[in-house]
């Protein structure tokens, strides 16, 4: 079966930024003994800059994104969201709003409620991925009655690993590192 041209887009989006998300912890280890020196290079210096100045942009932007995909699915596709779908959109859907004013009132007081709001989401997500892709946890979930989507169905399977709870758990982590480290530099 073809995986549908959003799909597709959805899944290079998120097998980019879990590479970008790789390398930026990575970074962020190496720059944590570069800013310990009296002079760290200037990329370390612009990076933290630019991070401190646009985390909750780039926070944003992944929740509107996840919306976006969450309802392209469901909406388009036709593909009915599990239980455990339901409580991700519960936990993300509010971002989209809630990051958009913090954004445009450059307020990084939220980042002490988004951080772990985004933290139980990935969990969430992390444990609905292991349901799918492990089948000693999928025999433990018990997560369909008669009549509901499973948990276990993965409407897309790309790259030898994602699927929408991985897009959910990509976004998830990104906003909780974006918020803690925006908040960390702006304290």
């Amino acid at each position: 079966m073809a995986i549908p041209l959003g799909s597709r887009i959805l899944g290079v989006l998120t097998l980019a930024t879990g590479i970008l998300l790789v390398l930026f912890i990575l970074f962020l280890l190496y720059s944590r003994k570069a800013l310990k020196k009296e002079q760290p290079a200037v990329v370390v210096k612009a990076v933290w800059q630019f991070v401190r100045k646009n985390s909750i942009f780039w926070a944003w932007l992944f929740a509107i994104v996840s919306m976006l995909g969450s309802l392209y699915y469901s909406e388009v596709l036709g593909y009915n969201p599990c239980k455990l779908c339901w409580f991700q959109r519960i936990l993300m859907y509010p971002f989209v709003l809630l990051l958009g004013i913090a954004w445009y009132k450059d307020d990084f007081r939220f980042s002490r409620y988004a951080v772990p709001m985004a933290v139980l989401g990935a969990l969430i997500a992390a444990y609905h991925y292991m349901t799918q892709r492990l089948a000693a946890i999928a025999q433990l979930a018990a997560c369909a009655t008669a009549g509901e989507t499973s948990c276990l169905t993965p409407y897309t399977f790309q790259f030898g690993y994602i699927t929408i709870p991985m897009m959910a758990l990509t976004a998830f982590i990104w906003i909780a590192v974006l918020m803690y480290l925006g908040k960390k530099t702006n304290s």
